[in-house]
Formats: C-alpha cells, structure tokens, sequence
C-alpha cells in the first residue's frame, strides 16, 4: 500500500485507480511465479533455462513487431471506428507474418538450430510461430482494453497468465518432462491469457465489425504509418538489443551460462517490467488525453520517474549488495553464478525499470523519427560490443559488468533527451 501511495499520489483519482487496479495485478501475477522458482530451480537446470532463452527470445523478437506496431496506434483516434479499423489490420499482419515464420521455419529448422548452438531447440522451433501469433494477439487486444481503460481486465489477464503458466511449469517439471515442461508452460499461459482477453471482448464489448471496411484500413494505415517506419524499427532493434546476447552467449559460453543469465534477467526484470508495463499503460492514455487537450505532459511523467526512482531503490540496492547470498539461499548453490550476475546487471535493470513508462512519450508528441534516430546507434551497440567483448575477455563477469555501465550510460542520456523534447513541445504549442 505504501508503494502504490508513493507511486501515485497527486496525479489525479482516475489515474491513481487505474495504476493501481494494474499494480495490484502485476502484483499478485509476480508473485506466483517469483515463489515458485525456487521449485522450479529444483526441477529444471541452468541448461534447460538456456533452451527456453532461446526459446522465447526469437519469439518475442518477431512476436514485439508482428503488428508492425500499429497496435499502440490503436488507443490513439478520437473515432472509435478507426481504432477498429487498426485492430483488423494489426490482427491480419499478425496473422501473416506467423504464418511466414512457419514457413521459414520448417524450411531452415535444423540451419537455425545449428545457428543457435543448440540442437535441443530443434524439436521446439516449430512451435515459435504459435507463439508469435499468441503475443501479437495479445498486444492488440491489450491496446484496445487500455483504450476503453478496462484496467481490471488487464489486470486479470496478468495473473490468469502467470497463474496457469506456472502451475503447467511445475506439473511438467514434477512429471520430468525438461526443458520442453518450461516452453510448453510458457505457451500455454500465452493461450490462457489470450484466450481470456478474447472472451471478455465477446461479451462486454459491442464492436462494431461492420466499421471494418478496406479503405477504413487503408486510411489508418496511412495516417500512423510513422509506427510501421520507426515505431516498429525501434521497437525490433530494442528486441534484438536485448535478446541478441542469448544467441551470443549460446554460442560463446554454452547453455549453462545461459541458463543463468537469462534466469537473473527474468527474475528481476519481469516483474519490474510488468509493473512498468502497468504504470505505462495507464500513463500513455493520460498523457496522450493531456496532449489532445493541448497541456502539459512532463509534470505528469516528472512524478511518475521520481516515485519509480525511489521504488527501484529499495529493490535493487539490496540486490547489488547481497545477491549471490540471496540466490544461493533461495534457489541453491547450483544457481550461485546467477546471483553474481545480478549484482552486475543490477544498475541497468534499475534504469530499464525507471525508462520504460515513459518511453511511450514520443509516440504522443510524433517524434518517432527522432526517438528511432536516438535508439538506433546504441541499440546496435551494445550487441556488437558484447560479442566483441565476448570473444576478447572471455570472463563472462567482466563482459556483464561493462556492459552493464554502458546500458546504464545509454538509458540516463535518452532520458534527458525526452525532457528536452517535451519541453521544447509545450514551448512550440
């Protein structure tokens, strides 16, 4: 209650229940997986955890940009037959670009795995274009509920997902069914909570299909076409600048290491992107209905980075300190290399945890261009320096510390540019 307190106060009644209506589902849907770990610690290896990396790093990197990212578009027209008109065009590119994934897919299975580095993917790769589709459906959907501000239904969709793809993990771990138990339990949370979304549209929800026309299409595609041009390029290269090192890792220092990398990475990065996830969501439909009523979005966001400046602090400082002795003790002495590695990652983590509500900000304020032009060259580099760092330290702690600094480094500056942008906005109405 004191965070949500912290978090919120002073920005408005509506707003403060809506952050808090998605904080309480983040919440709880953190929670179940966050206790279960150490189970599923027991029942699964590093090894495995490098598969399922792999795993869902490729289909979140084609998932993130399978709408093209006209689904953040979604939430912005004043018409609501436009946004109509935007979620079948996200749902056909959706549709398209998994089945292509298929097919590339079927065609190259054993040239990916070998790519890869793991011949353990080769039986999964076939079930990445399911995901793809699954995560691409659900941005859509999750852009229209944010729209009609049914922030309980996200909210439930959260830990209905959690809920069933953590019990489906420990049933399949308990059954010895590895590393398949921990994919097939990520995508049936994936159908759970798409499924949920899908059905709560049906019968709340009066869309009006007949508003779908072609040239309703073509007219949206045309007016945000910013968001297939930079957007989606922004969005691919941030994918790729965050899962690029699992390939790198796969193929220089082995499923082990992966495992525990991409383990300490999920473990403190999901909950606290979900949570951003939450505020965020929230966030660009207030500053995106403040800008359209032509005020001033920065002291909106201004509380927004001072309340999760001081929420990251008591996460991630004790972390920094502690971490090896705090993985050791909850998830075993097998998992001691993770806690090290959270140590290192922490500083990064706690900018990416801080950014990520506000990187919404362009998208209001039509600078996609610029905000696509700032990202580019430092999303590019931090996986080149990681794979050159890679081959010439080897130490896999030094590499994760320097780059560590870097993203850090990369994040701070970005985030003055969005205050200079903002400011130089209002000063231009």
């Amino acid at each position: 209650m004191k965070i949500k307190h912290l978090l919120i106060r002073n920005i408005g009644s509506e707003f403060r229940r809506n952050v808090f209506t998605q904080f309480t589902g983040s919440s709880i849907s953190q929670l179940i997986p966050f206790l279960i770990a150490p189970l599923l610690t027991r029942l699964f290896s590093p090894d495995d955890y490098g598969v399922l990396a792999l795993f869902t790093s490729t289909s979140l990197l084609i998932g993130n940009i399978a709408t093209l990212q006209y689904d953040q578009a979604i939430i912005l027209p004043k018409e609501e037959k436009d946004a109509i008109n935007l979620m079948a065009l996200s749902f056909y590119l959706v549709t398209l670009i998994s089945i292509l994934s298929l097919i590339i897919i079927v065609i190259f299975q054993k040239s990916i795995a070998n790519l890869m580095n793991n011949q353990k993917m080769l039986s999964w790769l076939i079930y990445i274009p399911l995901s793809v589709f699954l995560i691409g459906s659900f941005r859509l959907l999750n852009s229209w509920a944010t729209r009609k501000k049914q922030f309980k239904r996200i909210a439930f969709r959260t830990i209905a997902q959690s809920s069933t793809t953590a019990s489906s993990k420990v049933f399949f771990g308990l059954i010895k069914i590895a590393p398949g138990g921990l994919i097939i339990g990520t995508l049936i949370g994936q159908f759970t909570s798409t499924i949920y979304f899908i059905y709560q549209i049906i019968i709340s929800d009066k869309i009006k299909i007949q508003n779908v026309t072609i040239n309703g299409i073509k007219s949206n595609c045309k007016k945000y076409k910013n968001f297939p041009i930079y957007t989606n390029w922004q969005s691919f290269f941030n994918m790729f600048s965050n899962t690029s090192s699992h390939y790198i890792i796969s193929n220089i220092y082995g499923a082990a290491i992966l495992g525990w990398y991409s383990f300490t990475f999920g473990l403190l990065l999901r909950p606290l992107s979900l949570f951003g996830q939450s505020v965020s969501n929230v966030f660009y439909a207030k500053i995106a209905d403040t800008y359209n009523k032509g005020e001033d979005i920065w002291p909106i966001a201004k509380k927004i980075l001072y309340r999760l400046l001081l929420i990251g602090i008591s996460v991630f400082l004790p972390i920094m300190i502690f971490g090896d002795h705090i993985f050791v003790i909850l998830f075993g002495h097998e998992w001691l290399n993770a806690g090290k590695y959270a140590q290192l990652l922490s500083p990064w983590l706690f900018a990416k945890f801080i950014f990520s509500p506000i990187s919404t900000i362009p998208n209001v304020i039509h600078k996609q261009k610029d905000f696509f032009i700032i990202l580019f060259f430092m999303q590019i580099m931090i996986p080149i320096s990681f794979y050159f760092l890679s081959k010439a330290v080897f130490d896999f702690k030094i590499v994760l510390f320097i780059t560590s600094i870097f993203g850090t480094i990369y994040i701070v500056i970005i985030l003055f540019w969005l205050r200079k942008i903002t400011k130089k906005n209002k000063m231009a109405k």
